[in-house]
């Protein structure tokens, strides 16, 4: 286990909350064909899946006399394979204007508005513990194929979109391809209102922090804090295994629900596709 990150004072935390992004997505791709890549100048992660969501570079440390080569090689890389990828830039990355050479060698912002997702962290013994619990909801782990069935369809489902049908065969595939040992340190929440599951969330242990991800939820169900319970359960079980700092990163949408429990805006990350 990674060395525990002790507060959000730490100097390791900028480090430690992009290994964490790095990780949770590095473990699609631990089984050929699918690779990973790592080398002292970036982290590459290539599933083959035609999606940015599962092929990525994180931890970019370039400097002048490498970066256009270093750029211009991967995303050949991903061109000759003929698969989408995104290049995220986090607080650690290097150099810090990233994002313009990116964009210069081709790659486009994610957001139309060019705006960044804030990165947001807290320390667990200052979670917000006293909002009330939404009535009738109950949280389970997902265990065996069934629940997890249930736990893609409805996190596709919660973030909406297009190509439901095809992006749920994905996240079927990849998440089952990880089956369900807690080594993994990948934990998969599915919370059901009134008997119906109805949001997600997703927790993973790397780096020394608790990350939350795949956080969504029904639109039916929205606004009766079920995902602030969704993003609360699972960190007060990372707390109790002595886990210090919780990171995730959001939207403008669910900014005010993470405020909420206590997070605060740490960085701004951006991505490039």
């Amino acid at each position: 286990m990674s060395k525990i990150i002790v507060g959000c004072f730490d100097t390791n935390l900028a480090r430690a909350l992009e290994e964490n992004w790095y990780g949770v997505v590095a473990q699609w791709a631990f089984k050929p064909p699918r690779m990973v890549y790592e080398d002292r100048f970036l982290k590459r992660v290539f599933t083959g899946y035609p999606s940015t969501v599962y092929n990525r570079i994180f931890l970019a440390q370039l400097t002048p006399e490498n970066m256009e080569k270093k750029i211009n090689e991967n995303i050949e890389y991903f061109k000759s394979r003929k698969t989408p990828f995104s290049w995220w830039v986090g607080p650690t990355s290097k150099p810090t204007d990233l994002g313009l050479h990116l964009e210069v060698q081709g790659l486009s912002h994610e957001s139309k508005e060019h705006k960044d997702r804030p990165c947001m962290t807290v320390e667990l013994d200052s979670l917000n513990k006293a909002l009330p619990k939404p009535v009738g909801l109950e949280i389970e782990f997902v265990e065996d194929r069934p629940a997890l069935n249930k736990w893609v369809s409805t996190l596709v489902h919660g973030f909406g979109g297009e190509d439901i049908n095809n992006r749920i065969k994905l996240w079927k595939d990849a998440e089952s391809s990880l089956g369900f040992d807690p080594g993994l340190q990948r934990f998969r929440y599915l919370g059901y209102l009134d008997g119906k599951p109805v949001s997600t969330s997703l927790m993973y242990l790397g780096a020394g922090v608790a990350g939350i991800y795949c956080m969504a939820t029904l639109p039916e169900a929205r606004r009766r804090g079920i995902g602030t319970e969704m993003t609360l359960h699972p960190l007060k079980m990372a707390s109790d295994m002595g886990y210090k700092v919780g990171v995730l990163g959001t939207t403008d949408i669910g900014y005010g629900v993470y405020h909420r429990i206590s997070f605060k805006e740490y960085w701004k990350m951006g991505v490039y596709e």
